[in-house]
């Protein structure tokens, strides 16, 4: 098997298994500025995951938005999904198996980092909550700053290997949407991991179809010989 260096992780869905609160998040938020809008009658988590906020509440509200008015209507949206990840309690936790996978990447000195289309309020609150660094180095990590453009384009696994001061090849990338599948495809990365996690097992033959070199259950499922352990 080819042997990598360093994996790059999506969070949202891959290290933290959020995606019902996201959608719940989403519906109530699209329910109350457009009620009749389709996608709610619709495949709805087609609809919403893998977009940039500003995109959606563009595609809702059939509108261009100004910055102000944008960051607003993402904050009322980001809002409530932190509201419901606190009303997990103990269960705020990062997805089974991931510390272990950490802690042994961690002890064979192999690089890891994070490439998320979160914003910064909702990172400084996983980094708050969830001790991310614990793990990681927060300056390698690439969030949506509103400076890269969103998944499905290359940039942010480009600009995460950069971090790592290595090559898009020498890097696995896992992920769980097809955006984000094909982003990493399209950045030249060396081995793109689907993650299916909590999602529908239907899943797997969307991501396979995005680009996936494989799909995973769960990180006990994680391709250790193609980083050389």
């Amino acid at each position: 098997m080819k042997e990598l260096q360093a994996v790059i992780f999506d969070f949202n869905g891959v290290l933290l298994q959020d995606s019902a609160l996201h959608e719940k998040a989403w519906f109530e938020t699209i329910r109350e500025l457009a009620p009749a809008h389709p996608c709610l009658t619709g495949d709805f988590a087609v609809f919403i995951h893998g977009k940039a906020n500003r995109d959606l509440f563009e595609t809702v509200l059939d509108k261009k938005l100004s910055e102000p008015e944008a960051h607003q209507y993402s904050e009322r949206k980001e809002g409530r999904y932190r509201q419901l990840c606190l009303e997990l309690g103990d269960a705020f936790k990062l997805t089974p198996g991931a510390p272990e996978l950490l802690a042994r990447l961690k002890a064979a000195e192999i690089p890891f980092t994070i490439a998320t289309a979160s914003c910064q309020h909702n990172l400084e609150f996983f980094q708050k909550h969830l001790h991310l660094s614990h793990w990681f180095d927060l300056a390698n990590i690439i969030y949506a700053d509103g400076s890269i453009p969103c998944k499905p384009h290359p940039a942010f696994y480009l600009k995460a290997a950069e971090a790592l001061g290595l090559s898009p090849e020498q890097c696995m990338v896992i992920e769980d949407s097809v955006a984000g599948v094909q982003s990493a495809k399209a950045a030249g990365i060396g081995r793109v991991v689907g993650f299916i996690g909590d999602a529908p097992q239907t899943n797997r033959g969307k991501l396979l179809a995005a680009g996936a070199d494989e799909v995973i259950n769960g990180f006990e499922e994680f391709p250790l010989p193609n980083l050389g352990l």
